[in-house]
């Protein structure tokens, strides 16, 4: 028995990928890596296969490829995942929330997270394929010490633990002292590019500042097409390239032993001036980027955002929630992030999360196909159903019907007159009442001993940096 599983086509061949990969390399060898670091110059220079000329390290092919094979090498083969096991993360930076009683847009409290982060937890617990900690920045807290905030809150009311973005150096010393507590001794952190081509910026500090102690460093950007890429999408894509494999090798050159490196690129709307997720053009990036990461041996399919420019739940989150999810899915997406999130990734709502676990339980049964073996009924079956003029009663309907169709536990696929005598019922009064079922279910609680030494460190951050209250 065979299974029949939707897979998308790639979108490129190994030879143009190659052929983007080769122009890189010649970007990196005439142009470079733009560098105004005096301490990262000074260790680069005389390094082999690094050429320093004017703030600018120009790299050669051969070191550059000796690096990226060595992340290829690290990998497993892809093959297109068979299995229906998908799940999906909530975000992490909201700073706005929905109102669930009001239906308005506002700042995300301290409040509200903890009751987000609970109902994350909650859910997970029930079956729902959902994951992630606390989804946002407390904004009745002032901003330096809105990560460790996020951090404390999940750690609190979550089993997953917390997590935060790092935005400088002494919150970073914060939040690896909380990790320490919570048993995590792994300390990583990102290295953003800035496109074009430039080395430099807050997260190189980071980096720079903590190289001792750091166990992994993993390079990316984030860089606008038309902005700071060309317009046309492989030449964008080739200067994407070029900037990650530009950061990617100078930190291996320069002694640092576990590093990685991913390409993105991202549209941007002109009439509006802002990064668009969701669009057309957000899909292509993303399945673009997929299949050239997978070239740079990262063998697993990613992680496909199910995002919305959308500012409420209604129609357009929907829609585009929705296409990126199916779109990834067939692509070979099984982990999926960004659940509950809205407007790009500044606001978090809850009802939302709910509708977006329907989502991927959609494209779960979607994915999973089915299956073939040529005919499994007898002709003997066929003929004698077909004699009464329904299968309703066969014995394979009975024992499959719950194999074969997908029971949504949100959506709706009553005929007109029977939501009329259900009252007419909404599905997001639906998905709010899931989450205030899902909140009461709460039972997780944090070690005492961790809770105190978690407000110790908060408590002491509040001091170092004078605030009060």
């Amino acid at each position: 028995m065979s299974k029949c599983v939707p897979k998308l086509q790639p979108l490129l061949s190994q030879d143009q990928i190659q052929q983007m990969h080769n122009a890189a390399l010649e970007i990196l060898e005439s142009v470079g890596i733009k560098i105004e670091h005096p301490r990262l110059i000074q260790m680069l220079s005389g390094q082999n296969g690094v050429i320093i000329e004017d703030n600018w390290a120009r790299l050669l092919p051969d070191v550059v490829d000796r690096y990226v094979n060595e992340q290829r090498q690290r990998a497993r083969p892809f093959s297109h995942p068979e299995t229906s096991k998908i799940h999906c993360s909530a975000g992490g930076y909201a700073s706005y929330t929905v109102d669930m009683e009001t239906d308005e847009v506002r700042p995300i409290t301290t409040t509200d997270l903890i009751q987000y982060t609970k109902l994350i937890h909650a859910m997970n617990d029930a079956g729902y394929p959902i994951a992630g900690s606390c989804p946002g920045f407390p904004q009745d807290v002032p901003p330096p010490l809105r990560p460790l905030a996020q951090y404390r809150i999940g750690a609190e009311y979550s089993k997953f633990g917390g997590s935060a973005d790092i935005p400088s150096i002494p919150i970073a010393e914060y939040i690896r002292e909380m990790q320490q507590v919570m048993g995590r001794t792994f300390f990583s952190l990102p290295l953003y590019m800035v496109s074009p081509l430039r080395l430099q910026g807050d997260s190189l500090e980071r980096v720079l500042h903590f190289w001792d102690e750091l166990s992994s460093i993993s390079v990316s950007s984030m860089p606008m097409i038309g902005v700071s890429l060309p317009i046309f999408f492989p030449d964008a894509f080739v200067l994407a390239m070029a900037e990650v494999m530009g950061g990617y090798t100078i930190m291996r050159v320069m002694g640092a032993a576990n590093v990685s490196f991913s390409v993105n690129a991202h549209p941007f709307d002109m009439k509006y001036t802002a990064l668009t997720f969701a669009s057309p053009e957000h899909n292509l990036c993303d399945l673009t980027q997929m299949e050239i990461n997978r070239f740079y041996g990262i063998s697993h399919p990613g992680s496909r955002s199910l995002r919305t420019m959308a500012k409420r739940p209604g129609i357009q989150a929907a829609a585009e929630k929705s296409a990126s999810a199916v779109i990834g899915a067939l692509a070979g997406s099984r982990s999926f992030s960004s659940g509950g999130v809205m407007a790009l990734d500044e606001l978090f709502s809850p009802e939302q999360l709910v509708i977006d676990c329907e989502i991927i339980a959609y494209v779960k049964r979607f994915i999973e196909g089915y299956e073939f073996s040529g005919l499994r009924l007898s002709i003997q079956d066929i003929r004698e159903m077909s004699l009464r003029g329904h299968f309703l009663e066969h014995e394979s309907t009975r024992a499959h019907y719950r194999d074969i169709y997908w029971m949504p536990q949100l959506f709706e696929h009553t005929m007109l007159r029977q939501w009329f005598d259900m009252d007419e019922p909404d599905l997001r009064h639906r998905a709010q009442a899931i989450v205030h079922e899902m909140i009461q279910k709460h039972d997780y609680q944090l070690d005492e001993s961790k809770q105190r030494q978690l407000n110790e460190i908060y408590e002491h951050a509040k001091y170092r940096l004078k605030y009060e209250g």
